[in-house]
């Protein structure tokens, strides 16, 4: 399944990993370095400053940050110069991304030599 457009297509990388292969994994299968990020869902009070290291605490998973992660945020916000939750958002997103992209490159580059499509094809990380 995948979102597409005319000149775009989202595709969940999922589809393309072996069963039980998490996104963690298949990163750390390429030597991509893994940044788990913090992101208070439940909480959008004020969108100008970081929230209380209590608004990490997620309801759904009835759990917290540790004082070590909050600190951790708060660096980031403090030393990347944030100004609102959006600057917060991207470095989140980025966490994830980053990683991802290197991952998939190197995917790539590994079955072009191969000279199979990644996504044609359908295969997953190599054993």
């Amino acid at each position: 399944m995948c979102l597409s457009t005319k000149k775009l297509k989202f595709l969940d990388m999922v589809n393309y990993l072996a069963s039980g292969f998490s996104y963690d994994k298949y990163s750390k299968a390429y030597g991509c370095e893994v940044t788990k990020g913090y992101f208070p869902y439940e909480y959008m009070d004020d969108f100008r400053n970081l929230p209380p290291k209590e608004a990490f605490c997620s309801r759904l998973r009835n759990e917290g940050i540790s004082i070590e992660d909050y600190a951790e945020c708060e660096r980031a916000w403090r030393d990347t110069h944030m100004k609102t939750m959006r600057d917060f958002l991207v470095w989140y997103n980025y966490l994830d991304v980053i990683p991802f992209l290197e991952a998939i490159s190197k995917q790539t580059v590994f079955y072009q030599q191969k000279s199979i499509d990644v996504f044609k094809n359908g295969i997953s990380v190599p054993v």
